[in-house]
């Protein structure tokens, strides 16, 4: 059951990640970050094989105000070098996940469409 919880929200994420994928194409990794990502670094895995992208542990504290840092000092000083914090993990997608999730990704939205949309 918790899986399934899990799978859902990469489900989620995944529809997210297609809609963005429209405005920045060619996203090479997933930085993920967060209280729940703390408690529970195993589920990156899980993102990672669902979105087929690397996802990439940061533990640093109060990463969205990093993110916000990050997005101000490339308008206002492009040329300054960012740090890079090292990461606590990489989850790499499985290439052995890569079918299961792909028709775990059918189903969840076909659902998503009877469910939300309607259709």
């Amino acid at each position: 059951m918790a899986r399934g919880m899990l799978e859902g929200i990469a489900g989620s994420y995944r529809r997210v990640s297609d809609e963005l994928e429209r405005a920045a194409t060619d996203v090479e990794r997933i930085v993920a970050a967060g209280r729940v990502t703390q408690e529970l670094p195993s589920w990156l895995q899980i993102l990672g094989d669902y979105l087929g992208t690397p996802v990439i542990h940061q533990t640093i504290k109060r990463s969205t105000c990093r993110g916000n840092a990050l997005l101000m000092l490339e308008s206002l000083a492009p040329d300054v070098e960012c740090s890079s914090p090292e990461p606590a993990g990489t989850y790499t997608p499985r290439d052995s996940a890569q079918e299961y999730y792909r028709g775990v990704h059918d189903r969840f939205e076909r659902l998503y469409g009877a469910a939300v949309e309607g259709s």
